[in-house]
């Protein structure tokens, strides 16, 4: 189960068309969205990933796909990002679960001024006899009436990114009656605001890419 929920963090990339409400940067933040999934597609090489060392905040560029042999240092996040005309446009973070119970991201969209202007959380977790996968998404886009990053989307989805629709058996089976909402309670809470403040949250200290 491990390497299956390491493969779906690391390998898929998905995007929600639809939302509850717009903001005023909705139109950005999916021409941004749409950019990274055709660049994931298309030419996943200028998707830079890195692994990072708690220890000093430095991060070094991924090679291989055997993260566990790769480097000397306990692996904790991995981290994407992706440039656009020279500047970071969207970045991932990617906890690592060593149990394998849960599979999480933290994705970040940026313009060209550094400002965060739409994110996405997300948790996949198993439920069930046949060990079925359960994926929880939060969508945020920034609003120029409250200059803040609001909440315009969550929902469940299958294993098949259908949503589950709320009161329906699946609901009750694959939502209510796992542990997906304990990770959800546990996810972490957006507290930046632009790349640089991303940076500094995560204590990243720079770039080695060799």
């Amino acid at each position: 189960m491990k390497k299956i929920l390491l493969i779906i963090l690391l390998s898929n990339f998905s995007i929600a068309c639809s939302q509850t409400k717009h903001s005023d940067y909705s139109n950005e933040v999916n021409d941004l969205k749409a950019f990274v999934e055709d660049t994931y597609k298309s030419d996943s090489t200028k998707v830079k990933a890195y692994a990072k060392n708690e220890n000093n905040g430095k991060i070094f560029a991924i090679k291989t796909d055997d993260l566990y042999s790769e480097f000397d240092f306990e692996i904790f996040h991995v981290y994407e990002f992706l440039a656009k005309n020279d500047k970071v446009v969207f970045a991932r973070k990617t906890p690592i679960s060593e149990s394998g119970d849960w599979a999480m991201s933290f994705s970040y969209y940026f313009n060209n001024d550094g400002r965060l202007i739409g994110a996405e959380k997300s948790v996949s977790s198993f439920y069930g006899e046949q060990n079925m996968l359960v994926t929880y998404t939060a969508r945020y886009e920034l609003s120029n009436k409250t200059d803040k990053l609001e909440r315009v989307d969550v929902y469940y989805t299958d294993h098949k990114d259908n949503k589950i629709k709320k009161k329906s058996k699946l609901y009750k089976e694959a939502v209510e009656g796992s542990m997906i909402n304990e990770f959800v309670d546990n996810m972490d809470q957006i507290t930046f605001r632009d790349l640089e403040s991303f940076m500094k949250t995560e204590k990243i200290k720079y770039y080695k890419t060799d």
